[in-house]
C-alpha cells in the first residue's frame, strides 16, 4: 500500500492525516518535506492524525519525533491524534510515547490549541 498524506486546514491549525506506511521508503521523506514546508511558511500548529497509519518503522518514529523538535524550535506545537495500534505500539516500544502529546480524537487535539 502506498502512503498518502492528506492535509487540511482548520482555522490556523494544519491537520495532516497519514494513510498507509510510515517508513524510510514510504512516507517519511514526504512527511519531512511537508512539515518543513509548513514551518517555513510560519504554519506551526500541526496535528498528525494517524488512525490510518498501518505500519511504522523506526524511521517513521524518528521522523515524527524529529518533526516535534523542529516544530518546537520554530515556536510551534505538534500533537498526535487518533493513533493506530501500530503507531501506539511502536511509540511505546521505543519509549517515545511520553515525548509526544497524544489525543484520542481530532476534536480534542484541535481544542488543545485554544488553551
Amino acid at each position: 500500500m502506498s502512503t498518502r498524506i492528506i492535509e487540511t486546514i482548520s482555522d490556523d491549525i494544519t491537520i495532516i492525516s497519514i494513510l498507509g506506511s510510515l517508513t524510510s521508503i514510504q512516507g517519511v521523506p514526504a512527511l519531512r518535506s511537508r512539515i518543513d514546508d509548513l514551518l517555513s511558511q510560519g504554519r506551526n500548529k500541526i496535528v498528525l492524525v494517524m488512525f490510518g497509519t498501518t505500519h511504522i518503522d523506526s524511521s517513521g518514529v524518528g521522523e515524527i519525533t524529529s518533526a516535534l523538535a523542529r516544530t518546537q524550535e520554530k515556536g510551534g506545537i505538534l500533537v498526535l491524534s487518533n493513533l493506530s495500534n501500530a503507531v501506539l505500539h511502536q511509540l511505546w516500544k521505543t519509549k517515545l510515547l511520553s515525548a509526544h502529546t497524544v489525543y484520542s480524537t481530532l476534536a480534542e487535539a484541535k481544542k488543545s490549541f485554544q488553551s
